[in-house]
């Protein structure tokens, strides 16, 4: 159970970091990306999918740790708890200022309006530092679920590679969307 959550969470992430590399070709082809991933992730299905994954996975994380017989354990480990430990706590405001706020207050989940706000409010790094810990985690976990089996041994650096250029990718999608909307007073006020 504990994996199968983890890749729901896992899949959601990378569309997320998916979405934000659409950034690099315009604001417009990343709101395509968003309205897409708003079906899948905000229809009755996936929401409880979503939030049944993240429910599940923390319950289990919790439990996993209290079933310990000692905290000594690899770094690796340690490392992976305490990101995915970590992560509610940092999305907490992304939740509220996103998907709160289109459930009690209609606002459409866009980048026009949550880009430009983060953008003006010097809130992008704080964005951008959202993506690191879910994607580490994340990565992490997949390589101890998988790392004995043939095929993940065989594609290990194909897959390290792109764990390291998707979030580079997103991050730089997310500054290239703040700059167009920052140059274009039009974008800018919608």
């Amino acid at each position: 159970m504990r994996l199968a959550s983890g890749l729901v969470l896992f899949a959601y992430v990378t569309a997320h970091l998916v979405n934000h590399a659409l950034g690099l070709i315009s604001i417009d082809a990343a709101e395509r990306g968003l309205a897409l991933a708003v079906r899948v992730w905000q229809s009755v299905p996936g929401t409880v999918l979503l939030y049944g994954a993240a429910a599940t996975h923390l319950t289990l994380a919790f439990v996993a740790i209290y079933r310990r017989r000692t905290l000594r354990m690899p770094p690796a480990d340690l490392l992976r708890i305490l990101l995915g430990l970590g992560i509610p706590l940092l999305l907490i405001g992304h939740a509220v200022a996103t998907r709160l706020a289109h459930e009690l207050y209609g606002y459409a989940p866009e980048y026009h309006r949550v880009v430009w706000a983060l953008w003006t409010s010097n809130g992008e790094g704080r964005q951008l530092a959202l993506l690191v810990p879910g994607w580490l985690h994340g990565c992490l976990g997949l390589h101890f679920a998988f790392s004995r089996h043939r095929l993940y041994q065989r594609l290990r650096f194909v897959l390290f590679a792109a764990a390291l250029l998707l979030p580079v990718l997103a991050g730089l999608g997310f500054l290239s969307m703040g700059k167009e909307l920052a140059a274009s007073p039009l974008l800018s006020q919608r």
